[in-house]
């Protein structure tokens, strides 16, 4: 697992969108809302990373 930081994660709403976004595409995520920080596998790193820019979620690696 890594750990991408996402500092527009501000609330559980926000957490379902990723959930969601990156639901779509099979990547099973754990969102951190208070760290803001979202734990997804190594291997979906690039994908995931371009699923949350498209949604207005910026990410970079912990």
């Amino acid at each position: 697992m890594i750990t991408l930081n996402v500092p527009e994660i501000h609330c559980e709403v926000c957490a379902g969108r990723i959930k969601n976004a990156l639901g779509k595409s099979d990547i099973s995520c754990e969102v951190d809302v208070k760290n803001k920080q979202v734990k997804i596998s190594d291997e979906h790193r690039e994908e995931a990373i371009e699923i949350l820019d498209d949604i207005g979620f910026s990410a970079e690696l912990d």
